[in-house]
């Protein structure tokens, strides 16, 4: 069993004019929305890994079985271009005491994915710990779980991974520390066949409170660009002369020691009410640039949460175009995710939003296409209006190959009183290229 409580982190949401230009909004539904598993369980924060020489998608996500209700794993299927299965439903961490919110990246070298995630078989009190585990691209797992960072004096979760195709290795971040102290993003490489490379270092300088890191590879640079969120503490306040929560990043090279920094700051909220929504990152080789999103509370009073962006440079982490509203209607609009589109040049965001049902009983996806200048396109829907229920946590990867999106989410169309489910759906949206 879970410890006390930690099956609520993964069940619960964020409680704290746009411009539009004339990029027409081309992608169409290609299929119906589909479940990924019909596992009896309530499914929680996917995640996607794509596999581009196949033109497969590993889905993982969190699932919390009904016969065994304390205690939550990480499972996952692969699934084609058209979001057909390929696989059957894979036990990736199937552990004692509960192993949540994994994260995915793919080795085409060694034709296998990487799935990380929190993992509690080993805490006493409320540790957990970073694991991984090796997926074949054939669904097979490659060996056991193994440990990526252990600490019995602390926690560690909020896992992310990216893959160096150039050297061939993997970098893992995660939250190191505890409410009770500081909290700060801590990051090792990890080898092809799952050692530790070096020690695990600190990314950034301070001493209040990290969290919510995300991985990117720069192909050109070939580093990493981390994101992560920042209660700007004292230390931070002499050093950037800012104060609040902010989003912030940083490029790590792998050749190079890496020294801890303040980071760059991408957006700031002085009231301190940035949720705690993951952030998303993509890189357009066209551009040379990042467009990153994010949730922002700035305007919570009058329009509750919102979705944001920026276009920051690959070379110099500086604002190409400085922090622009994605989505603001009324109500929410959460946890955007980006993805690229090399056909068409563009971006694609997505988020959840509540717009339908202020209740927050119906959630629904929408998105809509950014260029590198920040010019967009009009909103559109993803998901299928005419289901009840809340869609959540969306997840976004572009196909080049059939010029086409697939998109994931959490989706409670099936709940009912008696079964508070929540499935895994996707659905494919195709490019305007599609013949």
């Amino acid at each position: 069993m879970l410890p006390k409580g930690k099956t609520l982190f993964f069940l619960t949401f964020t409680a704290c004019s746009t411009l539009a230009y004339a990029l027409t909004p081309t992608a169409r539904t290609q299929a119906a929305d589909f479940e990924i598993s019909a596992r009896d369980s309530f499914q929680s924060r996917v995640s996607l890994g794509a596999n581009k020489q196949d033109g497969h998608y590993l889905v993982t996500w969190s699932d919390l079985a009904r016969d065994r209700m304390n205690d939550v794993n990480i499972y996952g299927r692969l699934v084609d271009a058209n979001g057909k299965p390929v696989s059957k439903d894979i036990g990736i961490a199937t552990g004692a005491k509960g192993q949540a919110i994994s994260a995915v990246a793919y080795d085409q070298h060694k034709k296998r994915y990487l799935v990380t995630w929190s993992d509690w078989r080993n805490a006493t009190t409320v540790e957990s710990d970073i694991y991984g585990q090796f997926v074949n691209a054939n669904g097979s797992l490659q060996g056991k779980n193994f440990v990526i960072s252990e600490n019995r004096a602390a926690s560690q979760k909020d896992v992310a991974v990216s893959y160096d195709p150039v050297r061939r290795q993997y970098l893992v971040a995660w939250k190191h520390g505890s409410s009770k102290g500081p909290e700060l993003i801590r990051a090792r490489y990890i080898t092809a066949d799952g050692r530790a490379k070096g020690d695990e270092f600190q990314v950034a300088e301070g001493k209040g409170k990290q969290d919510r890191p995300s991985l990117y590879f720069d192909p050109k640079r070939q580093r990493f660009l981390v994101l992560w969120r920042d209660t700007v503490d004292g230390h931070l306040e002499k050093t950037t002369a800012i104060r609040g929560k902010g989003i912030f990043s940083m490029f790590i090279n792998p050749d190079k020691p890496h020294k801890a920094a303040p980071g760059k700051l991408i957006d700031i909220e002085d009231d301190a009410c940035l949720p705690t929504s993951l952030y998303a990152a993509a890189y357009s080789p066209d551009a040379d640039v990042f467009m990153v999103s994010w949730t922002t509370g700035r305007d919570y009073q009058k329009l509750g949460l919102d979705s944001w962006g920026a276009i920051i440079s690959a070379e110099t982490g500086e604002h190409m175009v400085k922090p622009f509203a994605i989505a603001r209607a009324n109500d929410y609009q959460e946890f955007p995710t980006v993805t690229y589109d090399r056909h068409n040049k563009r971006f694609l965001a997505v988020w959840y939003d509540l717009r339908r049902d202020h209740g927050a009983r119906n959630a629904d996806i929408y998105g809509r296409f950014v260029d590198a200048s920040g010019k967009m396109s009009d909103e559109f829907v993803i998901s299928d209006l005419n289901m009840k229920g809340a869609r959540r946590f969306p997840v976004v990867a572009y196909n080049a190959a059939r010029d086409s999106y697939l998109v994931f989410w959490q989706d409670q169309r099936l709940k009912t009183p008696e079964r508070p489910y929540a499935k895994i759906f996707g659905t494919v949206k195709a490019g305007s290229g599609v013949k």
